[in-house]
């Protein structure tokens, strides 16, 4: 029996290796066998070790992500199952890779060795998500990896649509780093997209390094459109010490849409070990312009020894993002910070002044990412032109958080103190604010908040999972005076917000019991919801009950009406001898 047993699956496993029948039965076991990940069409070839493939597709959470056609690859299958992945020869006519590839949490401790003879794809076409811009190039080379001490490459891949060449020629083999990389490229290119800078403009870079005993001596160049940066200096893989110094000098550029400056100037010398080096450097930035932030003029320094590092920045000039009055222009913002490289967490300390703002915090940043973060303002009436109130008072906030493989969990408890006489400080008086919230690592969000004022009471607590949005909330303002002083009475309301972060439908229902001082309280009924939001596609507003022993009733509604301009219609309204109806563009 155990002989025909092992006769039948030597049978089978023949059948399956070199017949064209048996490929097809390989083909359907691999998607279900890798999870989905690996889906493999028109296998054929003398199997295990010489095979071809018309179509292999990779797969992740996401979806596809890399597409191989018409592969072949020589090996040895058998020393695969070990630690030691042997390619012989592995080329493609064609690979597109679509995006990165969502990485998943690896549990191998056991070290393996790649070696891949020769390498050869005749079109790589990558897709901007791949890469930060879309490239068609050609690929040949081999390469050798067991371990960051010792890897070796030689690698040439060529542009087919545009100018551009990417060597390789480099090894590490006994700690001792020796080779060249290289990129040369004209106009927009990847090394500006793989930065995040597509508009970088033509780059030539060169990195040499030559063996000097046990050491590395090592040389950078970097020139881009208007840019030079260099560097120069000895490393010791082994020993991790380094002695390099560097520099950088840029002219007017604008190397993103959402980035640009006029000039760029640092240079600097780091010395030591890799883990505690002494830093010396300097930087000075003209005109920068970030993502709508605009810093005049950006002046900083940072030096450090025997694993303290100190960050001083000095930002003037600053304006924020649709900001029209410049407020923090008035005078610098002073950033400072600190760094501990001496103990695990790595924690930084840091504060951010300016009269109108104070910011400071510590963060451990290895392991679990957690710290504190404290804002205060001390005058909120200054900020008037950013918030449109006057109000004078002022206000503090701190905010805890800490990040694991998990997700981020934040906690924030603040207090405004407003005072005057306007409406919204004797509303608020001095609020106590509480919330939490939690980031999960698949992206769902979680939040509750609590806001407790003069006259005011807030509590909103949701979620947002798997693209779709769930949050309820209540508000009640306690003492109706404080908003007009005529009025007395209560208001309530309930609301939900439902949909998707680009379509959802906001809805609130709720009572006032109120009078004008000196009669008695009725009660009035308020429905209202707003669609389409946060563009907002319409909104509906319902009043009834009674006030002041009189009837109340309105029935609106507003739509848009073009760009920039709303339909306010009036189906019904009236109290007492007013009544109301018709429509109006706003």
């Amino acid at each position: 029996i155990v002989a025909a047993i092992l006769g039948a699956f030597f049978v089978f496993l023949v059948f399956c290796l070199f017949t064209p029948a048996g490929h097809g039965v390989i083909e359907a076991l691999i998607e279900p066998l890798s999870g989905g990940r690996i889906v493999v069409s028109g296998l054929s070839g003398n199997l295990p070790n010489h095979l071809n493939a018309r179509r292999v597709t990779l797969r992740d959470t996401a979806g596809t992500w890399l597409v191989i056609e018409d592969v072949s690859l020589d090996w040895d299958a058998v020393s695969a199952l070990g630690d030691h992945v042997n390619i012989t020869r592995v080329s493609a006519a064609s690979v597109t890779m679509a995006r990165r590839k969502i990485a998943r949490p690896s549990t191998s401790t056991t070290p393996t060795t790649i070696d891949i003879g020769a390498l050869h794809i005749d079109r790589l076409e990558l897709k901007a998500p791949a890469l930060g811009h879309a490239a068609v190039l050609t690929a040949t080379g081999s390469l050798h990896y067991t371990s960051r001490h010792d890897v070796a490459a030689e690698l040439v891949v060529q542009r087919l649509d545009a100018a551009g060449r990417y060597d390789i020629h480099a090894a590490i083999a006994n700690d001792i780093l020796t080779g060249t990389i290289s990129i040369a490229e004209t106009g927009a290119g990847l090394a500006g997209g793989a930065i995040g800078l597509p508009d970088l403009g033509s780059v030539a870079l060169e990195l040499r390094a030559t063996a000097e005993g046990t050491r590395n001596s090592v040389e950078l160049k970097f020139q881009a459109d208007h840019m030079d940066v260099s560097g120069n200096g000895t490393m010791d893989i082994a020993a991790q010490m380094a002695d390099i110094a560097f520099s950088a000098r840029a002219q007017e550029m604008h190397p993103s849409k959402d980035l640009s400056w006029s000039s760029i100037e640092a240079q600097g010398r780091v010395q030591g070990s890799f883990s505690a080096p002494n830093i010396a450097a300097t930087l000075r930035i003209g005109d920068l312009a970030a993502n709508g932030v605009r810093v005049a003029a950006l002046s900083g320094t940072l030096d450090g020894a025997g694993g303290q590092a100190n960050l001083r920045l000095m930002a003037e000039g600053l304006t924020l993002p649709g900001e029209k009055s410049a407020v923090f222009a008035a005078a610098p913002v002073a950033v400072t910070a600190k760094m501990d490289l001496n103990t695990p967490p790595r924690t930084v300390t840091f504060a951010v002044d300016h009269p109108l703002l104070h910011l400071s915090g510590t963060s451990a940043t290895r392991g679990v990412i957690s710290g504190r973060i404290t804002a205060s303002v001390p005058a909120l009436e200054r900020l008037a032109p950013l918030t449109g109130s006057k109000t004078p008072g002022n206000a503090s906030v701190t905010l805890d958080f800490a990040r694991n493989a998990t997700g981020l969990d934040l906690t924030a408890k603040g207090t405004v103190a407003a005072t005057g006489t306007s409406a919204i400080a004797r509303l608020l008086g001095r609020t106590v604010l509480d919330a939490t919230a939690r980031l999960g690592a698949d992206g769902a969000l979680s939040l509750r908040t609590n806001l407790k004022g003069a006259a005011i009471r807030a509590e909103i607590a949701g979620s947002q999972r798997s693209g779709l949005r769930d949050f309820t909330g209540d508000i009640a303002i306690t003492d109706l005076s404080r908003l007009s002083a005529t009025i007395a009475g209560t208001l309530t309301l309930r609301g939900s917000l439902l949909g998707t972060p680009d379509n959802a439908k906001l809805t609130l229902n709720g009572t006032a019991s109120a009078a004008t001082k000196g009669m008695a309280r009725q009660t009035i009924t308020i429905a209202a919801d707003a669609t389409g939001l946060p563009k907002f596609k319409s909104a509906t507003l319902r009043l009834s009950g009674s006030f002041d022993g009189a009837s109340v009733k309105l029935n609106s509604d507003i739509a848009p009406a073009g760009a920039d301009a709303w339909k306010l219609s009036i189906a019904e309204g009236a109290w007492r001898s007013a009544h109301l109806g018709g429509a109006v563009t706003l």
